[in-house]
């Protein structure tokens, strides 16, 4: 959610923002059962000034998993925390068209997991994982009059530490990952009315998580 707009006499608008989300989920297939429960929440302030753009965030939340299989549960549960701030400046190249030159940069953590079981077998656990991601990019949006077109590429650099874990009492060894891939999406936007958009988008991934998406949707303000 939004919240009011601040002006500053010396140009710059402040823009801040609160989100909260819950999530639930259940699947049941041929005796098993699984649910998820997840919250999380944060801030985000927004500085605009011209064609320049900073933004900044922080969030936290957590997830508890069930899964039920004959009368038998494993539980997983975690909580997860991070910041990320954005900068942008917008080029106007064109009347209608855009240059925008970006960066972002992120923090994030995750904690301990444990597998837990009502079997009694052998628990499994999972060290925190500590991120840190720098990811630059550029956008290229052309403006029509009720909708607008878009291209992006964005390539992240991921440096995350080792994650060590322990299956019993017999320590693993650390997994990393260090490889950076990147991204490339084509889109449009139009609007309907005040309040109606919609939008269809392709996105793209290269590197060590190649995968491809495809979405569309409609959108109502209040």
């Amino acid at each position: 959610m939004d919240l009011s707009v601040r002006e500053y006499e010396s140009g710059w608008n402040f823009i801040p923002t609160v989100y909260l989300g819950y999530q639930n989920a259940e699947q049941t297939f041929y005796g098993v059962k699984n649910s998820q429960d997840g919250a999380f929440g944060g801030v985000m302030g927004t500085l605009q000034k011209d064609a320049y753009t900073l933004s900044a965030t922080v969030y936290g939340g957590g997830y508890n998993n069930k899964m039920k299989v004959s009368g038998v549960t494993d539980r997983t549960d975690n909580w997860f925390a991070g910041a990320a701030a954005k900068a942008a400046y917008n080029y106007q190249a064109a009347p209608s068209f855009l240059i925008q030159p970006n960066l972002f940069v992120a923090y994030n953590t995750f904690g301990k997991q444990n597998w837990d079981t009502d079997y009694g077998e052998m628990a499994m656990s999972a060290e925190s994982l500590n991120g840190f991601n720098v990811a630059p990019g550029v956008n290229f949006t052309y403006l029509g009059n009720t909708w607008n077109a878009y291209a992006t590429a964005q390539y992240m650099f991921n440096l995350n530490n080792g994650v060590g874990g322990k299956a019993g009492n017999i320590a693993l060894p650390d997994t990393k990952l260090r490889q950076d891939y990147a991204n490339f999406g084509l889109g449009v936007n139009k609007s309907w009315r005040e309040h109606w958009s919609s939008y269809a988008q392709i996105n793209l991934r290269a590197g060590s998580r190649t995968k491809g998406a495809l979405q569309a949707g409609v959108e109502y303000a209040f």
